[in-house]
C-alpha cells in the first residue's frame, strides 16, 4: 500500500509547537475507519505513493483507499489539516510513527 522512506542519518526528532528545523518534513496519515479516524505523524520522514496531487495550499496530498497522507512543512499546518478536514481534535486518535527501510 504504502512504501516508507526515512532520511540517510536516523536521528530522534522531536519537535516543538514553535521550533522546526527547515530541512526536515513532516508526514502526516489521515485513515478513515467506519468506527473512528486515526491521524498518524512521521517525524523523521515522509510517507510516499505513486499519485501525489496537491491542495490550495500547495501541500502534497496522497489518497488511497480510505487513508490521505499529506505532506506538510511546519508542525503548525497540523492544526490547520484537522480543521481543513472537520477532524475534531479532542476525539482524534493521534499517533507518531517511526519510518524504517526494509
Amino acid at each position: 500500500m504504502f512504501s516508507m522512506f526515512k532520511k540517510e542519518e536516523r536521528k530522534e526528532i522531536y519537535y516543538e509547537q514553535d521550533e522546526f528545523n527547515e530541512e526536515e518534513e513532516i508526514g502526516i496519515l489521515i485513515h478513515y475507519t467506519s468506527v473512528a479516524v486515526y491521524m498518524y505523524l512521521c517525524l523523521d520522514g515522509r510517507i510516499e505513493n505513486e499519485d501525489v496531487l496537491n491542495d490550495a495550499a500547495g501541500r502534497e496530498i496522497i489518497v488511497q483507499g480510505n487513508t490521505i497522507s499529506i505532506v506538510v512543512e511546519s508542525p503548525k499546518e497540523i492544526t490547520e489539516i484537522i480543521e481543513q478536514y472537520g477532524l475534531n481534535n479532542m476525539n482524534l486518535p493521534l499517533f507518531t510513527i517511526d519510518v524504517t527501510l526494509y
